[in-house]
């Protein structure tokens, strides 16, 4: 009856054993193809996201260069500006200037 009784342990514990190994290859195998899509999958993503970041990229850059022109004519309407204001304070000097002496010119005339 013990022989007959580990016999059978021995069996089933032999057929546990093979099932729990042919699990643990499946789960390997999942593991393994998974990877696989994982990298792939990300491989793929990272080319696309260089794609679009490359496509951004020459937006940007021709913004950047409109937004730049812009600027060199803002910059070019500064100077004329500022060259007006020059203009001007000139004017201002050469007429105050002149205002002043025509006042001391009269008062002196005015005294003698």
């Amino acid at each position: 009856m013990e022989a007959m009784r580990r016999r059978w342990t021995d069996e089933r514990l032999d057929d546990l054993n093979h099932r729990v190994n042919e699990g643990f290859h499946r789960v390997e195998a999942d593991l393994r193809a998974h990877r696989i899509e994982t990298k792939t999958e990300l491989t793929s993503l990272r080319a696309e996201m260089g794609e679009r970041f490359e496509k951004l990229e020459a937006r940007f850059d021709g913004k950047f260069e409109k937004v730049d022109e812009r600027f060199d004519k803002v910059d070019q309407k500064f100077e004329k500006i500022d060259a007006r204001f020059d203009s001007l304070n000139r004017l201002v000097i050469r007429f105050g200037s002149g205002l002043i002496a025509t006042i001391a010119a009269y008062a002196i005339a005015s005294h003698l």
